[in-house]
């Protein structure tokens, strides 16, 4: 992914960017803001947007959560401490639970 894929960052930017040493994502990612804010046009709030922009671009995505439970699902699969049953099989009507 290069510089001008992120979104604000026009060609000329990334010109601007390369000449303070900075010629990727993660680099821009890794930029003081005040390092940022010495190309002109550049603002604090627009600094802070692009270094953003970038991290998010920067990061790879977590494999580890991809599909996982919340952390406060209970154990059963119920999302609020509640048993909950499988669905009764096509056609046949659920038949009510005997209480223990």
């Amino acid at each position: 992914m290069k510089l001008t894929d992120l979104p604000g960052l026009d060609p000329e930017l990334a010109t601007h960017l390369s000449a303070l040493g900075i010629t990727t994502i993660e680099g821009l990612a890794a930029a003081p803001v005040e390092t940022l804010l010495t190309v002109r046009g550049v603002s604090t709030e627009r600094a802070e947007r692009l270094r953003a922009a970038a991290r998010a671009a920067s990061e790879p995505p977590d494999e580890t959560t991809r599909g996982a439970v919340p952390a406060d699902a209970a154990a059963d699969g119920g999302l609020d401490g509640e048993v909950t049953e499988p669905p009764a099989p096509l056609g046949e009507a659920a038949k009510p639970r005997e209480k223990d």
